[in-house]
């Protein structure tokens, strides 16, 4: 057999396509022009079975006769290739530019956007810590009475709070409404930002 494969659509030549031909078990590639060569095929009927991906296979019954070659053009039609599907996620410009995905990216801390926060139906901010607690911190009493988050290693230490990076002493975090909260950072222990050492880090909702 002497075959050549070509694009069903365009008639392009389909290389590196796989020809099998039972029941022989004989194989071939076609090369770069399509074309492919299986000698000494025995006569009677034969199957071939041509794969390439990206296209349909095609399988083909033939009837060969001894010291008799075949010319055959065999086409195929192109296969629909699923794709995952694409995955859009807006940021926020003020988040961006804080930082916040940065270290949310490099595993630093615990982290909540506002579809993290959302998801816990939270009636208030310190809701949320205590629907998805972190290790080493509970929602607790700072020196002033205020609702805060401390350690719960060692001596039980108040976590500073921050606002739009604004350190907020004596801030009781349930005056703040969640509904207002684009996103909250806490920190805890040694592997932590410099600047934002055993912290609660809200960022306000902006565009």
């Amino acid at each position: 057999i002497i075959g050549t494969v070509v694009d069903q659509e365009n008639g392009r030549p389909v290389g590196q396509a796989e020809v099998r031909v039972e029941p022989t078990g004989q194989t071939a590639t076609t090369n770069n022009r399509g074309v492919f060569d299986i000698e000494n095929i025995s006569g009677g009927a034969i199957q071939v079975e041509i794969e390439r991906v990206g296209y349909q296979t095609r399988v083909d019954t033939l009837a060969s006769f001894p010291g008799v070659s075949l010319a055959v053009q065999f086409s195929m039609a192109p296969e629909a290739i699923a794709l995952e599907a694409m995955v859009v996620s807006v940021r926020s410009n003020h988040l961006e530019s804080v930082g916040f995905y940065r270290r949310q990216q490099a595993g630093l801390g615990s982290h909540w956007d506002r579809a993290a926060i959302e998801s816990l139906n939270p009636v208030q901010l310190s809701d949320v810590f205590r629907r998805r607690p972190v290790a080493g911190v509970r929602v607790g009493r700072g020196d002033w009475g205020e609702v805060a988050l401390t350690s719960s290693r060692g001596r039980g230490c108040q976590l500073s709070t921050w606002l739009d990076e604004m350190r907020m002493p004596g801030f009781d975090i349930d005056t703040y409404p969640w509904e207002a909260v684009a996103a909250m950072e806490v920190y805890v222990g040694s592997q932590v930002p410099a600047r934002f050492p055993d912290s609660c880090l809200i960022w306000s909702a902006r565009n």
